[in-house]
This record gives C-alpha cells, structure tokens and sequence, in this order.
C-alpha cells in the first residue's frame, strides 16, 4: 500500500508532520492509497503537536465512507438524469405553489424551458379555468396529504394538450410536508385516438340509422340476445324493457313468416351464412319487413351474428309495383286496349294486333283499310262518331268516343277509342293516333254492380219487412191458438178461425222465402267429441311405438265435446309423445287421460267456464325447476345436440291457447312429467247434469218464466198460454227492466224466453250474456223473426240455448220449452 510520491496530498502530509510541533491546533489531511487490490483505500490522518519535538498521527481508514459517499453521488446523478431527461413530467412545487425544479420534458410539453418555470406559481401557467382544478388537488393534497389524481387541458402554439397527472405529498424529515409532486403523461395522442373513435362511432351509428341498419348478437347456450341501440330505434322497441331472449323476438314474427325463420336458424346452426326477408310486428303495431343476414359464428363458444336492415319502403314498393303490374296485365288481358295510326295524306291505316282482335277481325286474311273501319261500327252509333271526330280536328283537341262494334258472328263489343291529331306547320292535318278499349266487360260488371246494389237492398228491406211480418203473425198465431183452447170454436167460430189459421200459414210461408232470400250466412261450427278424438289418436299412436312403450288410455266416460280444430289436437298430442319418448329413450309407460276439469283445476290464467283437460304423463326423469319455467318459450331445448329446436311444447300450449284454453306442466326431477291442456268444454249437443237435490227443492215451487218482448201481442200471447199451463210468469217489454229483473232477481226463475231482436242497441243475446255472466245456468229460449240466421245460430250454440222462429203457435212453444226444462232436468207444470 502505497501513497504515489510527489502527489499533493502526500506532500501536504508530510508537511504537516513536519510542521505539527509548531502548531497549536491538529489538522486532517486525506489520502487515497493504492495496493495491489484493485479497490482504493481512502485514509484520513490527523496530525497534531505531540511535544516540543515530534508530532502526533492519527490514522482514521475511511474507505467504506467515501465508497458510500461516491455511490450517493452517482445515484444522484442518475436520479438527475431521470429527472432531467424522462419522458414524463416531473416537477416539484412548495406548499406555497411555486414550482422549485421542473423537468426539461415538463418544460417542453409546455413549449418553454425550465428555468422560465422555476418560481412560477400554477396561475402563471394554467388557463384560469385550469387553474382553479389545480388549486383544488392542491388544497387536498396540502389538508390531508393523500395523493390525487387529475387530467389537464393545455392550450399552447401548436395546439391542445391532454395530461394525466398525479400529484403526491413530499415530507421532510420530520415528517412535515415540505413539498407537492407532480409526474404527469401527455396523453393528447390518446385523447385525439379516442376523439377518431367516438368519431368514427358516431359516423358508424349516422350510417346505420340512414341505412336503416343495425346489428345483434346471440348466445344459443345462454339464450340471451342482444341488440344494438339502432336495432332498438329500427324496431321501435323500448331500450328499458330489452327482449330477454329468442322467443320474445319469435313471437313478433309474422306468424306466415315463422317457419322461414326457423329454418334458416337450423342452417344456420349447420354452419351456413344466411339471409332471409320477413315481416315483424312493432310494439306499436308497424308491419315492418326486414332483411336479416345471420354469420354462423361470432365467437369460439359459438354465438351467433347477424345484420338487419329495414326494407319496409323497398318492400312496400315492390308490393305497389307488383300489384300495378297485375292491375295491368288484368287491364291488358280484360280491357284488351291496342293502338292504331291513321296517315291522313295517304289514308293509310295501321292497327295493332289486340285491335285485330278487340274488332274480331283476321289480321292475315286482308289488310285493314279506314273504309272497312267504318262499316265495322254498329249503324246506330256511326254518324255520333264521325261527329266527335270532326269536332276534335276543328278544335284540334284529344277526344274520346264510345262506340259498339260488329263481329261476323253477329255479336258487336263495346269499344273506347281515345285520339289525338298531329298537324303540319301550315296547319294540314298530317297524323291521327289513338288506343282502342274493349270495354265490353266493365260495361257488363257496372251493369252487374248496379243489379247486386239493387238485390242488397231489396235483402236488407226484405230482411226487415220479414221481421215486422213475424211480429204481426206470431201476435195472430199465438192468440188464435189461445181462442181455440178457451173454446171458440164452439161458440160457432170455427170456420173462420180455420181461414185465419190458413192465412196464417201462407204469410209464414212468405215470410220464410224471404228469410232464404236475404240470408247469407256461414253453416254453424261442429264440435269434437274429444272421447273419440283421444281413442282415434291412441290407436294411430300406438301402431308408431316400438316395443319396450306401453301406451294406456284413462278416457272418461262422460261425453266431452269441444270446439277445435282436430288436426291442431293430434299435432299436440303428438308432440307429448315424443317429448315422453326422448324423455324415456329405453322405453316406459305414457298414459293419455281424459276427463272434465273440477273447479278450481283449470289455471287461474283463464276465465271461471268448464273445461275439458286432456293430459300426457310419462316415467322420465322430470325436470329440474329452471328447465320447467322456460318449457314453453319457443328455441329453448335441453336436447340442441340431438337436433331439438324448443319448439314442441310451445307449439302445444300455443294450440290451447288459440282455442281458448291453456297448457300446465307438472314436473320434477325423478317424478316424470305430465302435460295437461285444459280446453273450454262445447255446450252443443250436450246435457248439463244438475243437482238432484236442487232439482227436489225446485218441484218443490211452481216454475217461474222471465218473458223478454218488446211485441205486445206477443208478449200477451206467450203469457197467456204459459199461464194457462201452469207457469208463473214475469213479462217485461225492454232490455232494461229485463236486464234489471235479472240483477235483482234472477236466481228465482227456472227459464227464459227471450226476443233476440228487442227494438235497441241491446238485444237478446247481450241479456243472454248477462244472464250467464250472473251464473244463472237456467235454460233460454230464444224467439227470432229477423233475417239474422247466422247470429241466432251462434247464440243457441254458445248459450246452449233452444229457437224458436216466429210465427209460432202454441203447440210449438208448449214444446219447445218443455224441452228445454227437460235438458236441464227443471220442473214442468
């Protein structure tokens, strides 16, 4: 170890020991000493007076401080450098907010340098809108000493900048804080990148909305569907209240345009691009049509994409341009126009081959010249043609004739011919052109037209003179009746009352013709026995069962008889047993049953009626609660892989539902599942089954009728002959006393003979209605001489109800009640 002679610091050394003894006070001289080890040896040696003669030497080695002390000096520079030269802004403040020391990357965000910033306060730099933002993260920072973050706008020459920065507290240490930090980012590039998005997105949303384009996307797995906000605008649905899955899009589909759909979502599942056209019902009721492209994949878990672009205008003018094509083509084909030239210098004629035809002449057989034109038209019709045609040339008009034409089949077709001249400059007339009109069939159809008016009203006018005539008949029938069972005829009455009886009954056969002509009403619906339905549908079922299925039958032995469409129902059905079938692909027991439903059975969903059930069970392994609640939605299916579409049990409870009824599931996991439709039960041909005991406590009264008629001669009549067989009987002329007896009365009457046409707004099967809606189930009689046929059928299906045709006797209505008491089990005198 060695200190290299002739160094400063090695003479000053030995100086110092020379000269120690003289001095009063010790000095310190330090040394860096080189030895054969490749770090340097730092020492510090401090030399005093020891005596008169020698000196003292302290020798201190501070090699582990000054290498600490170079290491600090170098971080520092490094951090100065950091400082200095990082591409972020770095800047330190005192808490009285003037800046200490500022980056040079600080400085040339704000295109200044750092020394024209140092002893700056925030105010002097930021705009004051800016300044009062910083003066607030300031203030924080200074009250609590928590970091705070913030993005600032600054306006220099070359234009807007954008920076994110964070501001710290800096402590001293004791632990009071000294300073504020700032590190902040120019994220101006980022903030115009965002700005081009939001631009972009914004074109992207204008382009759609203009295109009337718009996009979705849709998990099959999780059926959740989801649309853009255009496709909301587009459809006119209300973005709070999304559809929350396929089958409320579904059932918005046209129901013509459902099927389509379907299948292009199976090809699209087969991995297809498809794209069809189809008509979709807004929430406000809008027929709009869409094309709608699907890609088969969006995303590796398999979702689904799709544009849809509103065509209605598009569509809508294909719609008008076919059908004024067709209105054309029906007014070429029909109307038979052809156009024909006239050269008045040369008087040469052109026809075209439709004229040929409209004038029934061979066009290959001799040409057509103006004079054989002439003898063509009808005599009676040629000098009012050439007159018009003379008046046009005069007045150098268009003009407009209607002629008859004669075919060599001695036939003539009526003819619209519409012309035009052309003259020279001098005024000489050179050309005249026209069109030909067969109008022979609108000539016709008008004429027809104005005979089926005529036939309309003569129906309407017979219809009412028919209701009229009944009234007055019914009223002479009814009270002829009366005479004779009071005993007329022995006074000496019985010549003329068989004349009057005689008159009576050709006025009814007059009355019925006119019925027959003004009638023209739809047959009555015919009901279903459901008993033979279910036994026909089992035997067919059976027959496609393979073994290891037993198919049992528990029909009830009650007839049930409902209004429905039978195809509908063996389409149902079927579809309960293929359901039990993947449900028990090894085989097992299904069992179809049949009854009429108890109260309280049938879903609160619909209204308090009878009802027939009709249910599928089967042994499968039922369903989980969350499967059971999404049975019926249309496209769900836990069995996607094996090709099931959801929609089988949708389609069956959407058959109960068409007809009035509704579809309930009972299910749960390892206890089967059985599917029960509840019907409304047919009230056409079937008799009601009443309480024997309320049939016991009603002998024990006398039978009590509400008579409806606003006739008083009928009424008197009806009143009468029901008195004298025994009945009580209440008679009221309007619906309103009627409907009034029934609110306040109307359990007390064991039946009703009601006028269905009542002379108001109100008829009789509004009372009917009512006296059903108040659960009076007591037999009605319904008493018609109006052209009506077609409502009064209804009414007696729907109201189970019996008619009777004015005019009527007293042998018709004695029977026809009795009848009607009889179905219902209700007492008679």
């Amino acid at each position: 170890m060695f200190c290299p002679p002739g160094s400063p610091s090695a003479d000053a050394l030995f100086s110092a020991i020379e000269s120690a003894p003289d001095w009063q006070e010790p000095a310190s001289v330090e040394l860096e000493l080189v030895s054969a080890s490749p770090t340097p040896r730092f020492f510090t040696f401090t030399v005093g007076k020891f005596d008169e003669a020698s000196s003292l030497v302290l020798i201190f080695d501070m090699t582990a401080h000054m290498t600490n002390a170079h290491e600090l000096e170098d971080r520092r520079l490094e951090l100065e450098a950091i400082f200095d030269y990082a591409p972020v802004m770095i800047g330190l403040k005192s808490v009285d907010g003037r800046w200490r020391k500022i980056n040079r990357f600080f400085a040339d965000v704000l295109e200044t340098s750092p020394d024209e910033l140092i002893g700056k306060r925030s105010e002097e730099i930021w705009p004051p809108e800016m300044y009062e933002r910083v003066q607030k993260h300031d203030q924080r920072i200074l009250s609590s000493g928590r970091t705070a973050t913030q993005v600032l706008t600054s306006t220099s020459n070359p234009g807007e900048r954008s920076i994110y920065g964070t501001k710290f507290a800096v402590r001293d240490n004791a632990g009071s804080l000294a300073q504020i930090g700032f590190v902040g980012v120019d994220i101006s590039d980022l903030v115009e990148a965002k700005k081009e998005a939001d631009l972009m997105a914004l074109r992207l949303r204008e382009a759609q909305r203009i295109g009337n384009v718009a996009y979705w996307t849709w998990d099959p797995v999780s059926d959740v569907l989801f649309w853009s906000d255009e496709l909301f605008t587009l459809l006119g649905w209300d973005p709070a209240n999304p559809p929350q899955n396929a089958s409320d899009y579904f059932e918005c589909i046209h129901p013509d345009d459902r099927a389509a759909f379907l299948d292009r979502t199976r090809r699209v599942d087969q991995g297809a691009r498809v794209t069809i056209e189809y008509r979709f019902t807004a929430p406000d009721g809008r027929t709009i049509w869409l094309h709608d492209e699907a890609l088969p994949r969006l995303t590796p878990d398999g979702q689904k994409f799709g544009f849809i672009h509103d065509i209605t205008e598009r569509k809508e003018s294909e719609i008008r341009l076919r059908e004024s094509e067709m209105r054309l083509s029906l007014a070429k084909r029909i109307a038979g126009i052809g156009t024909w030239e006239v050269d008045q210098k040369t008087r040469a004629l052109v026809w075209s081959d439709e004229v040929y035809a409209i004038f029934g002449q061979n066009k290959s057989e001799q040409p057509i010249s103006i004079s054989k034109w002439m003898k063509l038209l009808h005599p009676g019709d040629h000098e009012s043609y050439l007159r018009l045609r003379g008046l046009s040339i005069a007045n150098r008009r268009t003009y407009q004739v209607e002629y008859r034409v004669l075919h060599p089949d001695g036939t003539h077709r009526i003819v619209l011919e519409h012309g035009e001249h052309e003259f020279d400059p001098d005024g000489t007339l050179s050309y005249t052109r026209g069109t030909v009109q067969d109008i022979t069939e609108l000539k016709n159809l008008r004429n027809r037209a104005i005979e089926a008016e005529k036939l309309e009203a003569t129906a309407a006018l017979a219809g009412g003179l028919t209701h009229d005539f009944n009234n007055i008949l019914g009223a002479i029938a009814g009270n002829l009746d009366i005479m004779e069972i009071r005993g007329a005829a022995r006074l000496g009455f019985e010549p003329p009352l068989d004349r009057i009886r005689q008159a009576v009954h050709s006025g009814q056969s007059l009355t019925q013709r006119l019925l027959n002509f003004s009638q023209n009403s739809p047959p009555a619906p015919k009901p279903v026995s459901m008993n033979r339905a279910i036994e026909g549908f089992a035997a067919l079922a059976r027959s496609g069962l393979r073994d290891g299925y037993t198919l049992t039958l528990d029909v009830s032995s009650a007839p049930l008889v409902c209004e429905i469409d039978k195809n509908g129902l063996e389409t149902a059905l079927l579809n309960q047993i293929i359901n039990a079938k993947q449900a028990m692909p090894d085989g097992g027991p299904i069992t179809i049953s049949l009854s009429r439903a108890g109260t309280g059975e049938p879903p609160d969903t619909l209204p308090p009626a009878r009802y027939v059930k009709i249910s599928v069970a089967d042994a499968g392994p039922g369903m989980a609660p969350d499967v059971a609640n999404h049975a019926f939605n249309a496209f769900f299916t836990t069995k996607r892989e094996c090709g099931g579409t959801g929609l089988g049990l949708y389609m069956v409870r959407n058959f109960a539902l068409q007809h009035g009824g509704d579809a309930v599931l009972h299910t749960a996991p390892g206890r089967g599942t059985r599917l029960t439709l509840y019907l409304p039960e047919s009230t056409a041909r079937q008799a009601e089954v009443s309480d024997p005991a309320s049939e016991e406590r009603a002998s024990d009264r006398q039978t009590r009728i509400l008579i409806v008629e606003d006739q008083p001669g009928i009424r008197a009549f009806i009143e009468d002959c029901l008195v004298d067989d025994g009945y009580e009987v209440s008679a009221v002329a309007t619906t309103r006393d009627a409907l009034e007896r029934l609110e306040n009365d109307g359990s007390s009457f064991d039946a009703m003979i009601c006028d269905i046409n009542l002379g108001s707004a109100v008829d009789g099967f509004d009372v009917a209605k009512r006296c059903r809606d108040l659960q009076l189930d007591y037999p009605i009689v319904f008493v018609s001489g109006f052209a009506d046929g077609a409502r009064a059928l209804s009414a007696v299906a729907d109201f189970n109800a019996d008619l009777i045709k004015k005019p009527f006797g007293v042998a018709d209505l004695r029977s026809t009640l009795k009848k009607a008491l009889a179905r219902s089990r209700r007492p008679t005198p």
